[in-house]
């Protein structure tokens, strides 16, 4: 298996990233970064960083370095989020230092400094005693020097610091392994992953951003710790998981934390899919078409999510019929409850968790819309779906189609679906309520209805009548229309209103 990496590649290739040839190449290039860096170092660092960390070392006389993340990224050649500095300065001499400081994390030395509009974290060199909520450590002390304070960092990218003109220090080869494309924990892999137990997902959200891979020791020690997810709060574990779909090795990072048994902590949902055959149709069992199709989608976070979660129901609504065919009659519906569920559980916003739910809920409508079909149910089905979804489900149909091997993005049926709802778009035809050229006070003043659900239930019918005519919808018929339906128990009793406009 020679597979290329990508985003729609979930199987690790055996040409290995980690080739001791190519690697040679890029520390050569990796040196020659840290060259110009130095060179560089007024243009590459912004100037209330190298305020800062100068006014520290220089005024304040105490060691101090960039650290951690932006260090990687500059060797890199990356954007900088976050500028991080660690020094020997104590927390109170910090303060004392600049007028602007904030305590972000006062117990564990850390003072935010304020200044020319870029906030900088400072953080005094330190020793960790045991983590014993797999989180936090239970003591730390000031005694400490610039390799300590490496030492207790999560992997060997993360653990290198540049001083004032960008001099290297490097005690555990983040470097070599920057050359290589791995991931390493610093030190004992285990004991890192015991100290914060989200480390295990942020060395594969890690890897999967930047194109690495982990090396072997750390990826045996995340197999082992994977479970330990389960005492992780579910925030931090959404805010990785983001991460990783929204990178662009999102199906391989996915299928590397299903292997690690990560996914049967974080996505217990999904894990039957692995294994499970679908049908004809598809090539792919539930679990990897679901990542492939999350992976053919556009990098953002609702699609993603949509692609990733829009099959979850199928292992339970699977029937054989007497032909031995497999079906899968509903899974919509109850993909969408169980994307509920998920999303509920790792707490996301009502927004993005009614948009992914409503997506799943309506993928197959263009799907199951019978060839031949009058635009009234093309109309129905616009209005089910939205004019706002519209577009994302179309994305999210040309990416199911691309991971179950289809040749094409789209089928000849829905690129003449494509065209009539076009043609409804340039109509500007009603879909929904707020199309409607009445509203509910406009109801209540023609039926003389108090405020209530009886509004609704006419505005639902009105909508239901404009459908299947659009030539109603104009204020002078639907307010006739709207007393009819007020003096009626049901609107299905009004079909002939949906034929010919009311004649009073």
């Amino acid at each position: 298996m020679s597979l290329r990496r990508s985003s729609t590649n979930w199987r690790p290739s055996k040409a290995s990233s980690l080739n001791q040839a190519g690697a040679h190449l890029r520390r050569t290039a990796l040196l020659l970064r840290l060259l110009r860096l130095r060179l560089g170092w007024p243009r590459l660092v912004p100037a209330p960083v190298r305020h800062i960390l100068g006014h520290l070392s220089a005024c304040a006389g105490q060691p101090t370095y960039l650290v951690g993340g932006s260090v990687r990224d500059l060797l890199l050649g990356r954007a900088v989020h976050d500028w991080d500095l660690a020094s020997a300065a104590l927390p109170d001499a910090v303060r004392a230092l600049f007028p602007r400081t904030l305590d972000t994390g006062i117990a564990h030395g850390t003072v935010t400094v304020v200044h020319q509009g870029c906030a900088v974290e400072v953080t005094t060199f330190r020793r960790e005693g045991p983590y014993l909520d797999g989180r936090h450590p239970s003591s730390v002390s000031f005694d400490a020097g610039l390799r300590d304070d490496l030492a207790r960092r999560d992997f060997t990218i993360n653990a290198m610091a540049l001083g004032a003109g960008g001099r290297l220090h490097d005690p555990f080869g983040g470097l070599d392994d920057l050359a290589l494309r791995r991931i390493r924990a610093v030190g004992d892999p285990a004991a890192r992953f015991a100290e914060d137990h989200l480390r295990v997902m942020r060395a594969f959200r890690l890897a999967a951003e930047l194109g690495f891979d982990l090396d072997s020791g750390t990826a045996a020690a995340a197999r082992a710790c994977a479970c330990a997810l389960d005492r992780v709060a579910a925030e931090r574990l959404r805010a990785e998981l983001d991460r990783i779909l929204l990178s662009p090795n999102a199906s391989w990072a996915l299928e590397r934390l299903r292997a690690a048994g990560a996914i049967d902590v974080l996505l217990p949902e999904l894990t039957a899919g692995a294994g499970f055959v679908q049908n004809e149709y598809h090539p792919h069992d539930v679990w990897t078409h679901s990542v492939l199709t999350c992976a053919h989608i556009e990098p953002v976070l609702h699609l993603r999510l949509a692609g990733l979660l829009h099959d979850a129901g199928k292992p339970v609504t699977l029937t054989v019929d007497e032909l031995g065919r497999r079906h899968f009659y509903g899974h919509e519906r109850r993909s969408a409850e169980l994307a509920e569920d998920i999303m509920r559980r790792l707490r996301y916003d009502q927004d993005t968790t009614r948009r992914v739910v409503h997506l799943i809920r309506v993928h197959m409508d263009l799907h199951d819309l019978p060839a031949g079909s009058g635009d009234a149910a093309v109309r129905r089905v616009a209005a089910r779906v939205g004019r706002e979804n519209i577009a994302d489900l179309l994305r999210l149909r040309r990416a199911d189609r691309l991971a179950a091997g289809k040749p094409r993005a789209a089928s000849a049926g829905i690129l003449r679906l494509l065209e009539r709802l076009a043609a409804l778009e340039r109509a500007d035809e009603a879909l929904s309520l707020s199309d409607l050229r009445i509203d509910g006070h406009g109801v209540m003043e023609a039926t003389g209805l108090p405020p209530g659900p009886q509004v609704g239930r006419v505005l639902a019918g009105l909508l239901e009548a404009v459908l299947d005519n659009p030539e109603i919808n104009n204020p002078a018929d639907l307010a006739r229309l709207a007393r009819i339906l007020a003096r009626q128990r049901s609107a299905r009793d009004f079909g002939m209103w949906k034929r010919s406009p009311p004649q009073g």
